[in-house]
């Protein structure tokens, strides 16, 4: 099978999309399949194109044996929504644009939505390449940019749910992260072939670390600090302001704390802002780490929390950080409703809390490190065996690899 994959976020970008596709790619190209994957410059989160990428309109590298097309995007930097949109239609643009010159056939064209704007290229690109299509939804879109406030105005509103409507309809296959997302593409579109692929984790290489001190030392942690930690995008659907409440909570509270966010995004201005008047050394703000350095980083922390903003249509998620902390043996809070409190709840090893909380978040982290070690021993090893048995991605990848084959068959 040649399988091309579509998406506007890839290694080296950390990332629930970056991680999931990279390990199916690997996977594909393991058993002998073809990949090739056709995705923007790095730029994710921060929106800034990394320095060895700019100005070029195309790129290709080589991530774990698969071969990696890059084309140009337009860096946003975390200038609002305006220019966020315009950087999904340059990628849709410049894709659609370089893509036919590099990629002549293949069998299956998988493209990653959000950002919907692909949709278009991707139809385009897979009828060029005589592909079945297959769209994977890690988010509902337009659904959460209305929740969140990025969608206003009935027109627009229209325009998006017409256009979602439309990628799933031409769809010969729609795969899913969660239960609630496969639901909305029933609601919009009734009939759609579906598939669950829930978000999962490398257990082998998330396993528990060993604490790294250069990295440690990089990040500002001294040693003897104990660490509750957050580690990923600043954005809108995390509402990070619950964080630093908390945190200003647990440091008034505990002289041997810190508490470390880790990462960039759109709203990181509007964090650093709230967190004025904290103790910035405890208080630690620092950019994001490259995926390889994730399970080192875990190794780092004590406590982490795994946040959501209060809005419907995140009762339908499952944040994959939730996998990778289970993984890694560190107890957590998950902020939230729905799926993903149910999934904690069912793993015995973390604790739940309302979205937006931030007094009951506190008080949850504050129980999570006054664990005793065998309570804490307990708790580990629980979370570890449940989230082997259950979402490892080795057993994940199969079966999306087994679906995509039988569409060609």
């Amino acid at each position: 099978m040649r399988l091309v994959i579509l998406t506007q976020y890839y290694r080296p970008e950390t990332g629930a999309p970056q991680n999931r596709l990279a390990d199916l790619a690997r996977r594909a190209r393991e058993r002998g399949h073809e990949v090739i994957v056709l995705t923007a410059m790095p730029n994710y989160p921060s929106g800034t194109v990394r320095a060895d990428h700019r100005r070029r309109l195309v790129a290709s590298d080589e991530i774990d044996g698969v071969r990696v097309l890059r084309s140009w995007i337009h860096g946003h930097r975390g200038r609002g929504t305006v220019h966020q949109l315009l950087a999904y239609a340059s990628f849709a643009a410049s894709s659609l644009l370089t893509a036919p010159f590099r990629v002549r056939r293949a069998d299956v064209l998988l493209w990653e939505s959000p950002p919907l704007f692909l949709a278009p290229t991707a139809e385009l690109l897979a009828r060029r390449m005589r592909a079945r299509l297959v769209m994977n939804v890690s988010d509902l879109w337009p659904e959460t940019a209305i929740d969140l406030g990025m969608i206003r105005g009935p027109r627009l509103v229209r325009f998006f749910m017409a256009m979602a409507r439309r990628s799933y309809q031409r769809s010969d296959l729609v795969t899913g992260q969660t239960e609630g997302i496969l639901e909305g593409i029933e609601a919009v579109a009734p009939g759609t072939p579906t598939l669950l692929v829930p978000n999962g984790v490398d257990c082998e290489r998330f396993g528990p670390q060993s604490r790294d001190e250069e990295l440690a030392a990089r990040l500002g942690l001294a040693p003897g600090r104990r660490v509750v930690a957050y580690a990923g995008n600043f954005g809108r659907a995390q509402a990070l302001e619950q964080v630093v409440a908390a945190a200003q909570q647990l440091l008034a509270a505990r002289d041997d704390l810190v508490v470390l966010l880790v990462g960039d995004g759109p709203v990181k201005p509007a964090i650093v802002e709230a967190a004025r008047g904290i103790d910035p050394d405890r208080l630690l703000l620092r950019p994001s780490v490259d995926a390889a350095e994730m399970p080192r980083l875990l190794g780092l922390i004590d406590v982490a929390v795994v946040p959501l903003a209060d809005q419907p249509v995140f009762e339908g998620a499952r944040p994959s950080k939730m996998f990778e902390l289970l993984a890694a043996g560190v107890p957590f809070v998950f902020c939230g409703r729905g799926e993903g409190a149910d999934l904690v709840v069912a793993s015995g090893a973390a604790r739940v809390v309302p979205p937006q909380a931030p007094d009951q978040l506190a008080v949850a982290l504050g129980e999570l490190l006054d664990l005793d070690r065998d309570e804490r021993a307990q708790m580990v090893e629980a979370g570890r065996a449940w989230v082997r048995e259950r979402f490892d991605r080795e057993a994940i990848g199969a079966a999306v690899l087994d679906r995509l084959a039988e569409l060609i068959a």
